[in-house]
């Protein structure tokens, strides 16, 4: 018995050795995107030209992130405005009479992106009607014809391809709309706490000395459980975000 104490003891520590930060301590990673028109390099070069670390997307909407050894779901590039507040990677340079100057980076084919955690509908046709530009549109069970709403948002879940004991997400919660009220933090399967988020530019993350196998950041607002498109409860809340951090 005492034995099996201790066992229990021990596996209940490793369970829960997991931690959020809301500090990083990980390099950050930027989101690109490669403009094959204007590069005027071969891809690894003008990527090795940019500033810092980097993950890369295909589009300027709805583009799968890819970074290395990592496997993303559930996070899309995305056409949100950079808040003056948002980091952005800068280059220093001092010319030949000692003047600083830092200025943002600039590398042809290179655009920096956001992300956020849901699809946005980008098809749109003219009303004949109205003149006016809309978005397709659907026919709900009950008849009611409306514009095709987005997709509702999802969590994140990140899988890393190599052993990593820190990830985590800089973002930015608005005051006015998609406001968040928690995100629960699940590491190796498990919800290890809920994030309260503030209004603003912050970091969530999550530590685990022992090896992280994934991660999974859940959000809601609160708009949870009102009605939706065409009747369904709303699930989840929007995260817009900029960098990952992991090491």
């Amino acid at each position: 018995m005492k034995y099996l104490s201790i066992l229990t003891l021990a596996l209940s520590s490793t369970a829960f050795a997991a931690e959020i930060i809301t500090t990083p301590t990980a390099p950050g990673y930027s989101i690109v995107m490669l403009d094959a028109k204007k590069l005027k390099t071969i891809a690894a070069t003008a990527l090795q030209q940019w500033p810092g670390e980097e993950c890369t997307t295909p589009t300027d909407v709805n583009g799968t992130i890819n970074c290395p050894n990592l496997s993303l779901s559930g996070v899309y590039s995305s056409q949100i405005s950079a808040t003056p507040d948002f980091w952005s990677p800068s280059v220093t340079t001092i010319d030949s009479k000692g003047r600083v100057k830092t200025s943002g980076a600039k590398v042809d084919g290179v655009r920096q992106k956001y992300w956020i955690n849901g699809r946005s509908v980008t098809a749109t046709f003219v009303n004949p009607a109205s003149g006016a530009t809309i978005r397709p549109l659907i026919t709900c069970p009950n008849g009611t014809l409306m514009e095709q709403p987005n997709p509702q948002p999802v969590p994140i879940s990140v899988t890393p391809l190599k052993k990593i004991t820190e990830f985590g997400i800089e973002f930015y919660n608005d005051a006015e709309s998609y406001t968040l009220s928690d995100i629960d933090v699940e590491v190796n399967g498990t919800v290890i706490d809920t994030y309260t988020p503030t209004i603003g530019i912050q970091y969530v993350g999550v530590s685990e000395s022992d090896g992280i196998n994934s991660v999974r950041f859940i959000p809601h607002d609160y708009n949870v459980g009102q009605p939706y498109g065409c009747g369904e409860p709303w699930l989840y809340g929007y995260i817009r975000g900029n960098r990952f951090f992991y090491k």
